[in-house]
């Protein structure tokens, strides 16, 4: 796909929540088309992508006095109710497992963000995995480029586990 720069885009991934797995492990690697900087071999390309992986869509952080909590939705509403009482703040997006800072260069580079293949996995309990998804956000270094062009290959699997993940994925997800 391709999508423009400073936007974002979501990926479901499509995990059987009927499954009797305990644990599983997700890997995504991120193909990057870029154009190369040839007048500056540090900043070898031009665009990139920045994921930040999220395992449960309906857990929040929910903050008050530098103090925050995740919290589900479902699962914890009477507690969310109390603690919207004490004045805690719902987060406008969902809790993720990837670190909430803004990156400098520097940070951009040690993380390899700005290198054109990507490739990261998560392992987690089945019990904290509820229609987990990935956001990517295109990057750019301020040369004038609007679209970056990706490919994503996303694998689940279920960790000690006989059963047929394959089967349950496609009986879920047709």
């Amino acid at each position: 796909n391709e999508m423009s720069v400073r936007n974002y885009a979501k990926l479901n991934i499509p995990l059987p929540q009927n499954s009797y797995a305990k644990k599983y492990k997700i890997s995504w690697t991120i193909v990057t088309d870029t154009y190369p900087n040839p007048l500056f071999s540090e900043g070898y390309t031009s665009t990139a992508l920045e994921d930040t992986f999220y395992p449960n869509e309906n857990k929040f952080y929910y903050r008050s006095n530098k103090k925050a909590r995740k919290m589900h939705i479902f699962k914890d509403a009477d507690k969310i109710k109390k603690l919207e009482e004490q004045g805690y703040i719902k987060s406008a997006i969902q809790a993720s497992t990837s670190p909430n800072k803004f990156s400098t260069e520097a940070d951009l580079r040690s993380e390899q963000k700005w290198d054109t293949v990507v490739k990261k996995s998560s392992v987690h309990y089945s019990s904290t995995l509820e229609h987990p998804f990935i956001v990517l956000h295109a990057l750019d270094r301020g040369e004038g480029r609007n679209r970056v062009r990706y490919s994503v290959a996303i694998t689940i699997e279920a960790i000690d586990y006989e059963g047929d993940l394959y089967e349950e994925v496609l009986s879920e997800y047709k």
